[in-house]
């Protein structure tokens, strides 16, 4: 396997890492393997703008641009998800705590 073909494995690798980071309900706990995902993401699409995809001929030079493009997609896609269940995990936070103080006040009256 040469070093063209081992980037793209790479790339195809992260991308495979990028869905199971998000997997879970409980993905939004395992912080330090979100961002360290997200970070590799950018790690990637810079090398692969600077750097690019040895032994891909000029013509095929605008991979590198859209795999480096789909990759800061990726980013932008995890950091909504991530903010979309942080949301609803304290929406459903205050719910409870809303329910909690409605029984105290309840309980109050009934005595």
């Amino acid at each position: 396997m040469d070093l063209g073909t081992g980037t793209v494995l790479a790339v195809a690798a992260l991308l495979g890492c990028n869905h199971l980071a998000t997997m879970g309900k409980d993905f939004h706990r395992r912080r330090a393997v979100f961002f360290g995902i997200q970070l590799a993401n950018l790690a990637a699409a810079c090398f692969l703008v600077v750097v690019g995809i040895p032994g891909f001929v000029p013509p095929l030079g605008v991979v590198k641009y859209l795999l480096a493009a789909l990759l800061i997609f990726h980013i932008v896609q995890n950091n909504r998800k991530l903010q979309k269940r942080l949301t609803a995990v304290r929406a459903r936070g205050s719910e409870h705590e809303r329910e909690a103080r409605r029984q105290a006040v309840l309980d109050k009256l009934q005595d």
